[in-house]
């Protein structure tokens, strides 16, 4: 999956190490470090949080952050998890969803 991701990228004109940087983190199947994980990227003032490990990731990153873009691959975006959807909003933060294959 990182392979594919830092292709996207490259595919996109963003090169590692010459135009972006990368700050991995990694729960590790643990979901309890998920916040943690999520609130030590917000801090080192990352320009997007991108997660991949479903819904749980995607909600510690939601919960880390409401100014901060957010990115998920996979899995169920956390704002259908609720009953009835909020209308969007002039200035309202997009969120992106993609698949990997």
């Amino acid at each position: 999956m990182v392979a594919a991701f830092r292709q996207g990228l490259r595919d996109t004109g963003f090169i590692e190490g010459q135009n972006v940087s990368i700050a991995f983190r990694w729960a590790e199947g643990r979901y309890d470090r998920l916040a943690a994980l999520a609130a030590e990227l917000v801090a080192l003032r990352v320009t997007l949080l991108f997660s991949a490990g479903g819904p749980p990731a995607a909600l510690a990153a939601k919960t880390a952050t409401s100014t901060i873009p957010r990115g998920l691959l996979g899995g169920e975006r956390p704002h259908r998890r609720r009953s009835r959807p909020k209308p969007q909003s002039a200035g309202r933060q997009r969120h992106g969803h993609g698949h990997l294959q």
